[in-house]
């Protein structure tokens, strides 16, 4: 069945369709696959899952290539490769960095795939232990990671998370049900939305800076990029970086199997991992090889990770693994412990595909991603305004709103502001995805506790992660602290 005609051709589709949109600056995410469920509707559950995970995996590539070469990230996953991905490009170095996003990506997509095939049932049941009060924790420590994210100090890192969780407090509350900040604009009401706020924030804020320097071009050393032999280099080097790469997919594994993280938080805490714990020798904030590869590889083993909670508990991974469940609801099919039972083949065949499917993914980006990095050739007075479009219409249309157009130049000129003050803008992006979780999470302790803090902090799982937590937090400045006492008995 693997083998099929029919399901090498939703495969091979798949992956042109998602290489496309995901290029498309602010057109990748969930809201592609969700154009596209009316059209899957009498497609077998099968068909569907195969066809929506070609898509979902080149897509989240595809969406690295406009970060690396102009900034503007397709997707919020995205965002984190970017960072030392736009970095090279701007030195001519972008062929190099595409290479290193395909690899990685590829890397990423196979280990995740050998977790689906032989642990899903396994990985279902440990996901289904976090009670509340585990969740509560892990999201802390996930949040305390966001000190080491930013560039600049310790303090405008916290500012900015807080601004985050601050403005992630907007809409109808989980548990209350009352409104809150909305100002009365019923667009708030169900918060505000993550895709226009991360196109606005890099996309926009992107355009904005290009659009004040009228005759730069986004790359420096044009001349260089999307020459196959420099992506086939970067393909290469990819393997040079064999402690990263494992790092980066074990870490990815463990944020995947966890319902609700999904691939931009693991992505943007890979990158921060990564340069904790291999800072010393790779130059991060300088077009750091190891800055694409980790985030690259934890977003792309979600990618088939995620369908192991939905497939084995009916819990969706994130927004784009909750349409893939809509459309087999559609379908009559109800993903959960009894879909696992009586479909166990079927999730094979599901596994297989996306195994063979990262062949397609592999051939088809290392061929073309060069011809989408010639975009980065283009003057800025011809660029802006279709990065500017591109960037509106595909905030546009996840709901059909003017609202989240006019929300995607609010926020960039957000990002403009924060680079201006030395506030870091993936800090605070990370703050607004993990926030509705902890409040929702926090909430239901607490009210199961009746309010007892010491019931938030007494799982035998939440404890440890609040240590490490605390460890994490606290460990830079114990660390200083004995730097400064330690060079203060020497000088005596």
């Amino acid at each position: 069945m693997v083998l099929s005609l029919h399901l090498w051709l939703f495969v091979i589709g798949g992956v042109v369709f998602g290489y496309v949109v995901g290029a498309i600056p602010g057109f990748g995410g969930g809201n592609i696959l969700a154009m596209l469920v009316p059209f899957t509707i009498h497609l077998q559950p099968v068909d569907t899952l195969v066809f929506f995970s070609a898509i979902y995996g080149s897509m989240e590539l595809g969406g690295s290539w406009p970060g690396i070469i102009l900034n503007v990230p397709g997707s919020p996953a995205s965002a984190a490769a970017s960072l030392e991905g736009f970095i090279m490009s701007r030195r001519g170095e972008g062929d190099r960095a595409l290479g290193l996003s395909i690899m990685s990506s590829i890397v990423g997509l196979v280990a995740g795939t050998i977790v689906l095939l032989t642990l899903t049932e396994a990985v279902g049941s440990v996901a289904l232990a976090f009670s509340p009060r585990d969740m509560c924790a892990l999201i802390v420590l996930g949040l305390s990671f966001v000190a080491s994210l930013g560039n600049g100090t310790l303090y405008c890192n916290v500012i900015s998370a807080l601004i985050g969780l601050l403005l992630a407090t907007i809409g109808t509350g989980p548990l209350s049900g009352a409104h809150r900040g909305t100002l009365g604009i019923v667009d708030l009401y169900d918060g505000m939305q993550l895709l226009p706020v991360v196109v606005g924030l890099f996309g926009f804020a992107e355009c904005l800076v290009m659009a004040s320097r009228a005759s730069a071009r986004v790359v420096s050393a044009a001349g260089r990029v999307g020459e196959f032999r420099h992506t086939l280099a970067g393909v290469v080097e990819t393997f040079r970086h064999k402690k990263v790469l494992a790092f980066s997919c074990l870490l990815g594994m463990v944020m995947g199997i966890v319902p609700g993280l999904g691939g931009t938080a693991s992505s943007w805490i890979a990158y921060a991992q990564a340069k904790r714990v291999f800072g010393k020798h790779e130059k991060f904030g300088d077009g750091a090889a190891a800055g694409i590869i980790a985030p690259e590889v934890a977003n792309h083993v979600g990618v088939p990770e995620g369908l192991i909670s939905m497939l084995a508990l009916g819990i969706p991974h994130s927004g784009a693994i909750a349409i893939m469940m809509s459309a087999l609801i559609l379908e009559g099919v109800t993903p959960g412990p009894a879909f696992l039972r009586q479909n166990h083949a079927a999730v094979m065949t599901i596994g297989v595909s996306i195994l063979l499917g990262t062949i397609v993914i592999f051939i088809v980006g290392l061929l073309f991603s060069r011809y989408f990095a010639k975009i980065a050739m283009v003057p800025s007075h011809i660029l802006v305004p279709i990065i500017a479009v591109a960037c509106l219409l595909g905030a546009y249309g996840q709901r059909d709103s003017f609202f989240d157009m006019g929300t995607v130049v609010a926020f960039g000129v957000v990002g403009v502001l924060f680079e201006k003050l030395g506030l870091s803008r993936p800090v605070f992006l990370l703050a607004f995805i993990l926030g509705p979780m902890f409040e929702t999470y926090l909430g239901q302790s607490l009210s199961i506790g009746n309010g007892s803090v010491f019931y938030l902090v007494g799982s035998p799982i939440a404890a440890p992660l609040y240590l490490c937590a605390f460890v994490f937090l606290a460990g830079p400045f114990v660390v200083r602290a004995l730097r400064v006492g330690w060079s203060a008995a020497r000088s005596t």
